[in-house]
């Protein structure tokens, strides 16, 4: 089943939203140039369309660079991760916990412990 949560199918569907989005304002913006004779109408409608765009990627960036960067997925809370490590038998001290993302569906988890 197809998960938009998924980084890689809402890229893909942000994709396909923007080529759908410039082939009817490239329609729509023709058809007035040559009935209307608005020649400014092309260059507002690019802007316009470059901005819809822009905002509408914005989260699809600042996703795919945060997990560039290997940073604590969304979905992680760290300190939900360390309480319980820090209260298994024989654990005194949890340090180095990292969390990332190893992809858009599976997280990792690597720690360092100090046993007694």
């Amino acid at each position: 089943m197809l998960s938009f949560d998924e980084l890689n199918i809402r890229g893909s569907l942000l994709h396909m939203a923007a080529d759908a989005l410039v082939s009817a304002g490239v329609v729509v913006a023709g058809a007035l140039t040559l009935w209307m004779g608005w020649i400014w109408l092309d260059p507002v409608v690019s802007l316009l369309i470059a901005a819809v765009i822009l905002w509408g990627t914005w989260g699809l960036f600042k996703q795919s660079l945060h997990m560039l960067f290997d940073g604590v997925p969304d979905s992680v809370d760290p300190d939900a991760v360390h309480k319980p490590l820090q209260g298994l038998p024989d654990v005194t001290e949890v340090h180095d916990l990292h969390v990332w993302a190893m992809g858009t569906s599976q997280i990792a988890l690597i720690m360092g412990s100090q046993n007694d």
